[in-house]
């Protein structure tokens, strides 16, 4: 093979790698109008609070009731507390799992800190977490808070997000 048919036939390659190449490029800039691979999948989110009054360690409260036909996905789960008096607040989200008459309630731990006084709510903590929970049609997501002491009255507001889809 003589050296210009060589060279032709590798400019022939190299512009043919770059039309791949520049194809590939312009692909993962494109905007996605709809979901393809899930149709069914429906935006949610929704919140709840959870009221300790004094001599309470631990109190639940509903954030969301999945909509029947559904499944609830919860993609992110987020809590903030706060109280006057010096205890600690542990937090999570509750997922009852139904199958037939029998029910399971499944706890998922929010990793609480604490941030600081407020001047009129008191002691802050709050926390977050990625997660995938799931929870059934006509099930209850509750918010479940704890502390080790009951002087005074606590609160925390819980919200939670993701999608819900047809199981």
């Amino acid at each position: 093979m003589s050296h210009t048919c060589r060279s032709t036939l590798a400019r022939i390659a190299a512009a043919a790698t770059l039309g791949l190449l520049a194809t590939a490029a312009s692909g993962q800039y494109s905007t996605p109008i709809r979901d393809v691979e899930n149709p069914a999948r429906t935006r949610f989110m929704d919140s709840g609070s959870v009221v300790l009054t004094p001599g309470l360690a631990g109190a639940t409260g509903d954030i969301a009731t999945v909509p029947a036909g559904r499944r609830l996905v919860i993609e992110q789960a987020s809590v903030r507390c706060s109280q006057e008096a010096g205890s600690i607040l542990t937090a999570r989200v509750v997922v009852t799992h139904v199958n037939g008459t029998l029910s399971t309630s499944i706890n998922f731990d929010i990793p609480v800190r604490y941030q600081g006084e407020d001047l009129f709510d008191g002691r802050i903590f709050v926390g977050s977490m990625m997660t995938r929970l799931y929870a059934d049609a006509g099930t209850t997501v509750r918010g479940w808070a704890t502390r080790d002491s009951g002087v005074e009255t606590a609160r925390c507001a819980f919200a939670i997000s993701g999608h819900t889809i047809v199981p």
